[in-house]
């Protein structure tokens, strides 16, 4: 982003600076002939003025356009000024008026973006003024100017000799200040916007979780509160799950727990009943460490399902979020890393999560380790059969379900995937992917845009991660990853711009199709 607008920026000055250089080589060249001088040079001067002319009006055409301005046009530019700049020096005279014109080119040729080329334009311009300079004090070249040396005093010579490339460094050094404080200015104004777009992000994920938010009662004796479901005794609910509250409680060894049930409105939904059992049933089944561990599955005495979960202390992904802002680029990875290995252990299972989001991922440290688990399978399917109580029904949450999901489509193993593609996305730019004042509209986003581009949102981002998380933002799953770890592995590659050719092409494709920040088809 800063790139443009500094590419921009130039191609606008580029345009004005050649306007005023074509009036001022035009003029010079109409003058020459009236002021007469050493024929020879006189006609050398023209001729480079009226090249700089020819030159300035180009560029004035291409600044116009900026996307034909190229780094080029601005270097041909800079060399065909400095060649002029000999030939008027000479002609008019080292101590003539003439060299101020110097001075306004290394005014602007020293903002270039190029250090190098401004400081090469600048001191070959000094050194040629010198050359002359001393080359005629000495008689090495004949006085040819049309305002003669021999017209300044002896002691004037000398203080003009020093001055006038004193005046010409401290013009350098003035200008390339001034583009620093210009880089300084727009890395503030890029961070304030940064900051203003991942606050207004964040607000609007805030507004999305209200509903639930006003249902928490964290801390609150709950209606088990006290009593003894199976073989642990419930304390206080700690949390709200899909379809239950989540009490702390001990076992028999003494160990804590949480012990998750089904919430009463809940309780009389006979599908909804099978559905917790068979979230426990399945959970069980998984087990690794970036998955939750699901210790019991039973029900209590009033027939209310249960399931007993190993206690974990730290907080979700979702309040981190809220907290910090974003995770750095390698939290983000280490945070792929961990949960695809998670899915890739519930995929070989034949199990698919369908509701992976920040909430649902559980950020545990333990002496300065990070490990982050899985929690949540509520919502879950078999990949083949008639593993799912939920069909032809939208499951999961808007901003992260996958194009399919969105359509009330089969999820898959790769709608996983998607999702883990944009809790990735939200954690390393502080903004979720896709938003919108309501769910209809998040729908439509997951289906038919592309989120803004990543790069555009953090500041020194590789290009490679951008084409990593396009693959896994695909709106077709066949242009996604085939598998998780195949994902985390890519990202991983793409921090440090090793990503795979193939996996590039691959992007490529996609975002020509979709490109970051457009509607599908646009």
């Amino acid at each position: 982003m800063m790139a443009r607008a500094l590419h921009a920026e130039e191609s606008a000055r580029c345009r004005s600076f050649g306007r005023i250089i074509a009036l001022l080589a035009g003029g010079s060249a109409c003058v020459i002939p009236w002021l007469g001088g050493t024929p020879w040079l006189a006609g050398a001067t023209q001729a480079t003025l009226l090249w700089l002319l020819g030159v300035a009006l180009w560029v004035w055409r291409i600044g116009a356009a900026e996307e034909r301005y190229s780094p080029l046009v601005f270097q041909i530019f800079g060399w065909s000024c400095v060649l002029t700049s000999i030939f008027i020096n000479y002609y008019f005279g080292v101590f003539s008026p003439a060299p101020t014109a110097v001075t306004l080119g290394i005014s602007f040729f020293a903002l270039s973006d190029n250090r190098r080329l401004a400081l090469s334009l600048s001191t070959t311009a000094t050194g040629f003024y010198l050359l002359l300079a001393v080359g005629i004090l000495t008689e090495i070249l004949p006085d040819a100017g049309v305002f003669s040396v021999r017209a300044v005093p002896e002691r004037e010579r000398i203080f003009l000799l020093v001055i006038v490339p004193v005046i010409f460094l401290v013009t350098l050094l003035q200008a390339r200040e001034s583009r620093a404080a210009t880089h300084d200015a727009l890395r503030q104004a890029q961070s304030a916007m940064l900051l203003a777009h991942q606050q207004e992000a964040r607000l609007q994920e805030a507004h999305q979780d209200l509903d639930a938010a006003l249902r928490i009662s964290v801390g609150r004796e709950g209606r088990y509160s006290g009593q003894l479901v199976g073989s642990y005794k419930l304390g206080e609910i700690i949390g709200l799950g899909a379809m239950g509250e989540v009490y702390e409680a001990t076992g028999q060894d003494g160990r804590p727990v949480a012990v998750k049930m089904l919430s009463m409105t809940a309780s009389h939904n006979i599908n909804l009943h099978r559905r917790f059992l068979r979230e426990g049933a399945m959970a069980a089944r998984l087990d690794a460490p970036n998955i939750v561990k699901v210790l019991d599955v039973g029900e209590a005495g009033d027939g209310a399902p249960f399931l007993a979960m190993e206690r974990l202390e730290g907080t979700d992904l979702s309040a981190w979020l809220r907290e910090h802002g974003r995770l750095s680029l390698p939290e983000v990875i280490d945070l792929a890393r961990q949960v695809s290995a998670g899915l890739a252990v519930a995929h070989q299972a034949g199990v698919i999560h369908r509701d992976l989001k920040p909430q649902n991922l559980f950020r545990c440290e333990r002496e300065g380790k990070v490990t982050w688990k899985i929690l949540d399978f509520g919502v879950s399917k078999l990949g083949r059969g008639d593993g799912t109580l939920t069909r032809r029904t939208i499951i999961g949450t808007p901003g992260y379900m996958s194009p399919e999901q969105a359509q009330g489509l089969e999820a898959e193993v790769r709608s996983d995937i998607f999702a883990l593609g944009a809790v990735v996305y939200r954690a390393l730019t502080a903004r979720p992917p896709f938003t919108g004042p309501d769910t209809p509209q998040i729908l439509f986003a997951v289906c038919f845009r592309m989120p803004q581009r990543p790069s555009s949102l953090v500041e020194n981002l590789p290009p490679d991660v951008d084409l990593a998380l396009a693959i896994a933002l695909a709106k077709s799953t066949e242009d996604r990853y085939e598998s998780a770890p195949a994902f985390a592995e890519a990202l991983m590659a793409a921090s440090q711009g090793l990503l795979p050719d193939h996996l590039r092409t691959r992007a490529t494709v996609i975002l020509n199709a979709t490109p970051w920040g457009h509607r599908l088809g646009c």
